[in-house]
């Protein structure tokens, strides 16, 4: 049976910490580090950490990665030189082989339209976005003894009954709701949610069945956690495969990644009618996509509805 549970991780309140000194999201500046932050950002969006859909290929590479394997710096050696290999080879085999215990689900998210999107980005130039990841772990490296400290005493500090608020997750049966409307079983085993003191996301994706959430919102997470459960049960590993939408998918990951969330929020509205206001829509800029959804209707097939989507949307210009 599925469930929803709640846990600590450092690593992506850590980052977080790093971020925001280095000025590249809002919070304390570290002025040493701002010059680097600069010229980071100056990079454009191939290397932005503030894109849409959860940050650019380096947020990825040295934000979510990391925090879902809970990397410690003892392991930064080693994950720098993983990293290494995998802008070089492209292959996600070479986080299994080295991870095998934390990374069953890998080859499910992190699909070849994934892979895809982020070569496009890094390959023209991979020894600057080499350079910056190992560059942002060292400054990590050197923050963790004293942030582990501010971290542990933000953490004691919250007011939120965890145990409670998993138990009210829980008892909407949102797992057996989404499949039933999708007609898929949800591909993993739990939704893990990681609180995050540094951030006030709604939420971030760390991979597959892992994700953050800014500690001011985790009191009120259950939108989070029915949009996140609904997201990973239309299943990346379904549309990837799939022969409608498995070469959108490697061409155009990003508005694929549009298509899920909207249909994940235009079904929402009926399926769990206990969400009144859905801030997902506003915060990803789903309006003019909703509105269009709205007018449609769906293919048995889901891929097969997406495809057609795809081919209109872009058509009038919309995604």
């Amino acid at each position: 049976m599925n469930n929803i549970v709640f846990n600590n991780n450092i690593y992506p309140s850590g980052a977080y910490y790093v971020l925001k000194q280095l000025g590249l999201v809002p919070g304390h500046t570290e002025p040493r580090f701002l010059e680097l932050g600069k010229q980071i950002s100056a990079l454009g969006k191939s290397f932005s950490f503030k894109a849409s859909l959860a940050g650019g290929p380096l947020f990825k590479l040295i934000y979510q990665i990391p925090s879902y394997l809970e990397i410690t710096p003892i392991e930064f050696d080693k994950f720098f030189q993983v990293i290494s290999n995998f802008i070089k080879y492209k292959d996600i085999n070479i986080f299994l082989e080295k991870w095998p215990d934390k990374t069953n689900y890998f080859k499910q998210w992190y699909t070849q339209g994934w892979i895809s999107a982020l070569s496009k980005s890094v390959d023209h130039d991979p020894a600057r976005a080499l350079a910056i990841i190992e560059t942002f772990l060292l400054i990590l490296h050197d923050s963790w003894d004293e942030y582990s400290s501010i971290y542990k005493e933000k953490i004691s500090n919250l007011s939120t009954n965890f145990i409670n608020l998993e138990k009210e997750c829980n008892s909407h049966n949102i797992f057996s709701r989404w499949e039933k409307s999708f007609g898929n079983q949800y591909p993993y085993d739990k939704l893990e949610i990681i609180t995050c003191p540094e951030s006030n996301a709604l939420a971030n994706s760390l991979g597959p069945e892992k994700l953050v959430i800014g500690s001011s919102k985790i009191d009120n997470c259950l939108n989070t956690c029915i949009h996140e459960v609904g997201v990973r049960t239309i299943d990346l590993n379904y549309l990837s495969t799939n022969v409608f939408t498995k070469d959108i998918l490697i061409n155009d990951y990003r508005a694929i990644q549009f298509l899920i969330e909207m249909e994940v929020c235009y079904r929402k509205k009926e399926i769990f009618p206990e969400i009144k206001v859905d801030k997902f829509v506003s915060s990803m800029n789903l309006e003019k996509l909703l509105e269009w959804r709205n007018n449609k209707s769906i293919d048995k097939e889901l891929a097969k509805s997406f495809a057609y989507w795809y081919k209109e949307l872009k058509e009038l210009g919309i995604l």
